[in-house]
């Protein structure tokens, strides 16, 4: 697949490899002071040759490494993208040779023939995509994660500024940028030669899959930033975005490939990009060797967990199924990997295995569109260079989609699939998750409320309105104090959200509109701001593990890490 680093893999990858055997996570100051060796300042010299030419080609990836002065600059697909791509490689590759023959310190010339060694192993891979591959490019996650790397908690408020001039610059709007929807169609025709193939099928159904995910979030962060005047550009995205996509489905889908496997060549390569010199045949017969035991064990320890757990199923795929069956959803996920994260700390310590640092760890949950970018549990490192505290941070997904035609694909649920109060086609099983009436078992954290508190009661929810509005109305009574609520909630087409009413015994102002909803895979989240200690603070309420029989509710609040803490959890039971 191409995408928008394709004639800069080179630079990429051995800039990245030089990042690492850097000074990494520092400032510019620190790497310049005099108890630092002089080996590592000559390294970074040399460095600046291949960050120059990121910085040139895949000036969104030089940023989120930490090269300076870049905010306002996007990639583009220009015709003579890679020819002057692999021009400028080779001056800079002439250059680093000059210099290494001269280099005197052995750990300077290391550094050197990895960066040269690297930067040849890319130009080798491109060269191998330009003979096999068809061009093929994901538009809406190229620009979502360019804008993405502006628009972030750790990114400086003067600095999120720019993510508005690249998203003018990513739509055409100004001088002398088309759109980059339009070049990546046009190069898709220059760059297309006979005899290649076209991208894996489930690749592409899987990329328009999620492709609203990725506007959405795009949408979401300019709001979340409070960025002024985006919502023109950010209109003209969305319409070139769902114009891009109609094409890839006419065009490219259907010369897609159903088969997953690379020509020799390309395989082999990118076997010797992880280390691999094995040859494929010997690695084959090696692999189904391996997976034969490897059944054979699974299938010994499905065994076991089906007699521990009092499953019917024997067979290790059998399982594996039961034990997907229960999976953290929504705002249970984040407390789950905290506590663990905990524990895991306290053997640290205990034990004296390492040294931690003295703060949390900085852990979140991802938001639908970073969910379909990297669907795993992941770590978005800080900047390489230049860093001026940044932290790195770990992102736990959502449950979003399989790709279109998998076995385990289902609907996504989130607004830009329609309203599920307004009983859109496919939403009635989800309401009655919710409608009726349901008992309610509310716990406070001792964490967030030194004296706990509890309360039991009863809700129900109804249908108002001919069906475009859901109604929420119940009371509760215990330890933390009699409680009387009704909560609407309707779908707003204009701004593509929920909106809701809540109304409480016991405020001065007993009804107000509450923030805004959406869903997050298979959770409904209600996302607000409410005073605390007269500051304005994040709120969150989200609803997940919806089932016919129970689902639950967890209200978190903004913590001072900015990540979201739970405060209240009911659990609502039908009997």
């Amino acid at each position: 697949m191409s995408t928008l680093r394709e004639s800069a893999r080179a630079l990429v990858v051995f800039t990245c490899l030089l990042a690492v055997t850097q000074t990494s996570a520092t400032s510019q100051e620190s790497r310049l002071k005099p108890d630092q060796p002089a080996w590592i300042a000559r390294s970074n010299e040399n460095a600046q040759l291949l960050l120059q030419l990121q910085a040139k080609y895949s000036p969104e990836g030089a940023g989120r490494l930490g090269v300076e002065g870049l905010d306002e600059q996007i990639s583009q697909l220009t015709p003579d993208r890679r020819e002057k791509g692999r021009a400028d490689w080779k001056t800079a590759a002439q250059e680093l040779r000059r210099r290494l023959a001269a280099e005197k310190d052995p750990l300077v010339a290391q550094d050197l023939q990895i960066m040269i060694k690297a930067g040849d192993e890319g130009l080798r891979g491109l060269e191998l995509n330009e003979k096999y591959d068809m061009p093929y490019f994901n538009v809406t996650q190229i620009v979502f994660s360019g804008l993405r790397a502006l628009l972030d908690d750790q990114i400086p408020d003067n600095r999120r500024k720019a993510a508005l001039v690249r998203l003018r610059k990513y739509v055409g709007m100004e001088p002398g940028y088309e759109p980059l929807a339009d070049q990546a169609k046009a190069r898709t025709a220059d760059w297309s030669k006979p005899g290649q193939q076209g991208p894996a099928k489930i690749q592409v159904e899987s990329d328009l899959s999620r492709a609203d995910f990725f506007t959405n979030g795009i949408g979401q962060l300019f709001e979340k930033y409070k960025i002024e005047g985006y919502q023109e550009p950010f209109a003209k995205l969305k319409q070139q975005l769902t114009d891009y996509n109609a094409w890839v489905r006419k065009e490219i889908l259907p010369k897609a490939r159903t088969d997953f496997r690379r020509p020799p060549e390309q395989y082999v390569f990118l076997l010797q990009q992880y280390g691999v010199d094995t040859p494929p045949d010997q690695l084959t017969a090696m692999a189904h060797k391996a997976f034969a035991e490897y059944q054979q064990e699974m299938q010994q320890i499905a065994q076991d967990i089906a007699q521990e757990r009092g499953l019917p199923a024997k067979d290790y795929r059998d399982v594996i199924r039961e034990l997907k069956k229960d999976q953290l959803l929504g705002e249970a996920i984040l407390p789950h990997y905290q506590q663990r994260l905990k524990d895991i700390e306290t053997i640290i310590r205990q034990h004296h295995l390492v040294t931690l640092p003295n703060r949390s760890a900085r852990i979140r949950l991802a938001t639908p569109a970073e969910t379909a970018q990297q669907p795993a549990p992941n770590m978005v490192p800080p900047p390489l260079v230049n860093n001026t505290g940044q932290q790195g941070e770990f992102v736990l997904p959502l449950n979003l989609p399989s790709a279109q035609g998998s076995s385990e694909a289902t609907r996504p649920r989130d607004s830009s699939h329609g309203s599920r109060i307004q009983r859109q086609p496919g939403d009635e099983q989800a309401l009655e998750g919710i409608r009726g009436r349901v008992e309610t078992t509310e716990s406070m954290e001792r964490e967030v409320f030194p004296n706990g508190g509890a309360r039991q009661g009863t809700a129900t929810f109804r249908l108002g309105t001919g069906g475009t509005t859901l109604i929420e109305e119940g009371s509760s009574d215990g330890s933390a104090g009699k409680l009387a609520f009704l909560i609407v909630f309707w779908w707003d087409k204009s701004a593509e959200v929920y909106r809701l009413v809540t109304c409480f015994n016991g405020y001065n102002k007993p009804c107000e509109m509450r923030g805004t909803a959406h869903w997050e895979g298979e959770t409904f989240v209600n996302d607000y701001e409410e005073p605390v200690k007269g500051k304005s603070t994040p709120f969150r309420d989200s609803f997940f593990q919806i089932t016919p029989a129970s689902f639950t509710l967890v209200q978190s609040v903004s913590s001072e890490n900015g990540s979201m803490k739970p405060r209240i959890t009911t659990k609502y039971t039908r009997r």
